[in-house]
């Protein structure tokens, strides 16, 4: 690649006449005979760097190699106003001219990018294209014109450009499309037109584009779809016509469209779909009719769609589909949402001809009944979705015939009666949301059928007691979400047959006990949620036989008693939560049976000392929190056992010191810290610990020497802040420093 004329063109400006044309020059002088590709001639540079100094023009790139690399020339983001001069630049494939102000392209503009396959010209300023523009790059394959100020093109301005095969046109101000504007662009595969201001797409208009797969006009401003429009896309698969103002769609309008499998008229004003409004369209599989105002369909208006696999009639006024026996024929749909309507009944007519449907969504109208049997001939449906309704009453063989349902979401409605035998036959759903309801009582029998359910959502309703053996046939379900009701107790044998339950959600509820053995059968449990209820006292071996159990939360509750065994049998428990309780004394070895405790909170209680043995057994303890309370005591050795603490939460209490004693006996690995929670800086000084000024002597000491870290830095009982304080010769207080330096077992120095 060379430059013709170079320094010619260069001594013909002045000083003052520069602008990017000239500047941009020096990006031609790629000599490729000569050098690398992708490396400059010492011509060009000496020519580059006199324009600079000359012009001091910022848009001048520095280095080439930056715009200039395996056959691309990348020339966006440089303020132009006009396009360069190219010369005998055959080599250049790619060319980046986005992000520039250029506004006009002329005649021959490329002339010299003879080998030219891709053009970008996106975000620039143009809003007039010369009829000869491109008549230079007939090897093109790729145009973008997009994000411009383009309103119209001349007639066969793309006649050169044969082997274009994706021209993108949107985000301009095209208002119309004349007829045989797309004359030579028989091969071109992708033409995107959306948001432009189209009001008339003239017919025959891309009538030479034959081969054209996929054409976007959406948000484009069309109100009418007629016949002719499309005339010529023999091969077209997909076509975007989504959020414009299409109020009708006239008879025949894609009769031509014989091979197109999408459809996309989503966010339009349509009001009725015709018989013949889709007729032709033989190969649809995926048909977008969402968002429009459709109250109306006709019979007949999907017969000929015998290809049809996903139906989208989601968020229009469609009141009901018992009559016209709408989907009679549509026997290959899969997906069906007719959600956000105004849908009031269900009926066994209401989805005749849809036995391969897997997916039927209903969620958000007004139903209120289900009549028996309306969907008895869905029997390959895997998900129901009938949330958001005014069902009231689920009646016996309202399900009926769905022999391969997994999923049911029957939530957010008024059901308050569950006839038994309603699930009959649900032998393989796996998940039932029932959440948000009125139901209060389980029947025995009514969770029978379900033996393979593993997601059961009841809360938010009004269920007080659970039976025992309610879900005795419930072996495989994961997840029992029974919170927000008005259980006030748990029976022995409640939950009997939940064997490989894995999360059972009881928050929210009035239970007042937690008696020996409520628990029996949940061998798998894994997480317990008993938080905001009303539980003042835990038995021992009220979690017998929950072996497995991980988290335990008993926070927002009235716990005052802790039994010395209540935690017997959770061997496994990594996270106990028991914060905003009544507990005021921690009896010895209440956590022994907490080997792998790793963290426990007991924050906002009315603890008022910690013994030596509090905390016996909870030699894997990383995180306590003792915060909120009313201690002033702790008692040397009450840490000893805590062999793999690293956090400790005092603030919010009574305490003026901590003797340095507490600490020494915690056995240390090298490098670590304990790190030391001593205030709340969130609240005021006088609702938090006193500290003494010695102790905190003492606390910047052994900070100095990496043993402990302090956050949120407290202040002593005069208000100085301990950073500042004047402790004195260190020998004076009782100090130690916990030396884990020389490896193996640490040092405890006393000062």
């Amino acid at each position: 690649m060379r430059v013709v004329g170079m320094m010619s063109v260069v001594n013909r400006k002045t000083k003052s006449s520069f602008d990017a044309d000239a500047v941009l020059l020096v990006l031609l002088a790629v000599e490729v005979n000569s050098c690398t590709p992708g490396r400059m001639s010492t011509t060009a540079y000496k020519v580059k760097h006199s324009l600079y100094s000359r012009t001091k023009l910022l848009t001048v790139p520095y280095n080439i190699d930056n715009i200039f690399r395996n056959q691309k020339l990348d020339l966006s983001l440089q303020n132009l106003l006009h396009l360069p001069i190219f010369t005998e630049m055959s080599e250049v494939l790619f060319l980046n001219l986005s992000h520039n102000q250029i506004s006009i392209i002329k005649n021959r503009s490329f002339l010299g990018l003879s080998c030219l396959k891709y053009l970008d010209l996106s975000y620039n300023n143009l809003s007039e294209i010369e009829h000869r523009a491109f008549s230079e790059v007939g090897e093109i394959q790729g145009l973008s014109m997009s994000y411009n100020n383009i309103v119209r093109f001349q007639v066969g301005i793309f006649t050169n450009l044969t082997n274009l095969q994706e021209l993108l046109l949107d985000h301009n101000k095209i208002s119309t499309i004349q007829n045989k504007i797309f004359v030579g662009l028989q091969h071109v595969r992708t033409l995107h037109l959306h948001n432009n201001r189209l009001s008339v797409i003239e017919g025959g208009t891309f009538f030479e584009t034959g081969l054209l797969f996929c054409l976007d006009l959406h948000s484009s401003n069309l109100s009418i779809i007629i016949p002719g429009q499309f005339s010529g896309l023999l091969k077209l698969n997909t076509l975007c016509l989504n959020d414009n103002n299409i109020l009708v769609i006239e008879n025949g309008s894609f009769s031509e469209l014989q091979n197109l499998l999408r459809l996309n008229l989503t966010g339009n004003k349509l009001v009725m779909i015709e018989e013949t409004s889709f007729s032709g369209l033989l190969e649809i599989c995926n048909l977008h009719l969402s968002h429009n105002k459709i109250a109306i369909i006709r019979k007949g208006s999907f017969f000929a769609l015998k290809k049809l696999m996903f139906l989208f009639l989601n968020n229009n006024n469609i009141i009901s589909i018992l009559t016209n026996k709408l989907f009679t024929e549509q026997n290959t749909l899969f997906h069906l949402s007719l959600e956000n309507n105004n849908m009031s009944v269900i009926g066994p007519r209401s989805v005749v001809g849809l036995g391969k449907l897997l997916h039927l969504a209903l969620f958000n109208n007004n139903i209120s009944v289900i009549e028996v049997g309306s969907f008895s001939e869905l029997s390959n449906l895997n998900s129901l979705q009938l949330q958001q309704n005014r069902l009231f009453i689920i009646k016996n063989g309202s399900f009926r015939g769905l022999i391969k349902l997994q999923k049911l979401y029957l939530h957010n409605n008024e059901i308050s009666v569950i006839e038994s035998g309603s699930f009959a036959g649900l032998h393989k759903i796996q998940r039932l949301n029932l959440q948000h309801n009125q139901i209060s009582v389980i029947e025995i029998a009514l969770l029978k059928p379900l033996f393979g359910l593993k997601y059961l959502a009841l809360f938010h309703n009004r269920i007080s007691v659970i039976r025992k053996g309610s879900f005795s046939r419930q072996a495989n379900l994961c997840e029992l979400g029974l919170e927000h009701n008005n259980i006030s107790s748990i029976e022995k044998g409640s939950f009997i047959g939940l064997t490989s339950l894995y999360s059972l959600f009881l928050r929210q509820n009035n239970i007042s006990a937690i008696e020996n053995a409520s628990f029996t059968g949940l061998r798998s449990l894994v997480r317990l949620f008993l938080e905001h209820n009303r539980i003042f006292a835990i038995e021992s071996g009220s979690f017998t036989g929950l072996s497995k159990l991980k988290e335990l939360y008993l926070h927002h509750n009235q716990i005052s008693v802790i039994e010395t065994q209540s935690f017997i049998g959770l061997s496994d428990l990594h996270g106990l939560e028991l914060s905003w309780n009544n507990i005021s004394i921690l009896e010895s070895g209440v956590f022994a049976f907490l080997p792998l405790l790793s963290t426990l909170i007991l924050a906002t209680n009315r603890i008022s000392r910690i013994d030596r043995d509090t905390f016996l057994g909870l030699t894997s303890l990383k995180q306590l929190h003792l915060g909120y309370n009313n201690i002033t005591l702790i008692q040397v050795g009450a840490f000893d056992n805590l062999h793999s603490i690293k956090d400790i939460t005092f603030s919010m209490n009574r305490l003026t010191t901590l003797s340095p004693d507490i600490f020494v006996n915690i056995p240390r690995t090298p490098g670590t810290q304990i790190k030391l929670w001593l205030s709340d800086p969130n609240f005021l000084d006088e609702l938090d610990n006193q500290w003494d000024c010695s102790f905190l002597c003492w606390l910047k000491y052994e900070e100095h020497h990496k043993t402990i870290k302090v956050e949120h830095i407290p202040e002593c009982q005069d208000g100085e802040n301990w950073s500042s304080v004047q402790c004195g010769d260190p020998g004076e207080f009782l100090l130690f420093i916990i030396d884990c330096s020389l490896g193996g077992n640490c040092n405890y120095i006393r000062r």
